[in-house]
């Protein structure tokens, strides 16, 4: 790949090198340039900068959030349940559990715990799932929240980079 630059065109690449006659058609001001090393790297001045502490911090929270992401609907084992927490699986277990609250002889008869595998449940089961999701949920955020607060206080990159953002999820 090869670089190039121009102010009016900007930044981009060519997997070899253009004919003239396709050179010959860009800006005159266009310039063989080092490759870009990172998405957030600008060019100044013919050279490449590197981003701000500031721009790093929204990259690592944007990463942070989709792990936040994968952990909160990654589900969990409850006493040989697995449990969903996808939309879909809490919002039934929100209404089944409305209804397990009014009525404690309530059950589901086929709540599908994995692909093929169907238990029932009874309300205490129910409420007790119902629970453990929010309490799933919020672990996800509170994780998410306590890393936020490493990132935002990283004064330089190396204190940004040392910040382990696969710690303390639950599972």
């Amino acid at each position: 790949m090869i670089g190039w630059y121009s102010e009016t065109k900007g930044y981009w690449e060519t997997s070899n090198t253009p004919s003239a006659e396709i050179q010959n058609a860009w800006p005159s001001d266009t310039a063989q340039v080092a490759l870009r090393p990172s998405p957030l790297h600008e060019i100044d001045g013919g050279a490449w900068v590197g981003p701000t502490i500031d721009q790093l911090k929204v990259e690592k929270l944007e990463e942070l959030a989709q792990i936040r992401f994968e952990a909160e609907y990654g589900g969990f084992s409850s006493g040989g349940v697995e449990v969903d927490t996808s939309d879909r699986t809490r919002n039934f277990i929100a209404a089944s559990y409305t209804k397990a609250l009014a009525d404690p002889s309530y059950s589901v008869p086929s709540f599908k715990s994995a692909p093929g595998v169907f238990t029932t449940l009874n309300a205490a089961q129910i409420i007790g799932i119902g629970d453990l999701i929010v309490d799933h949920v919020q672990a996800c955020f509170t994780n998410e929240a306590t890393i936020s607060v490493l990132i935002n206080d990283a004064t330089n990159e190396a204190e940004l980079n040392a910040i382990d953002l696969n710690a303390g999820w639950p599972s």
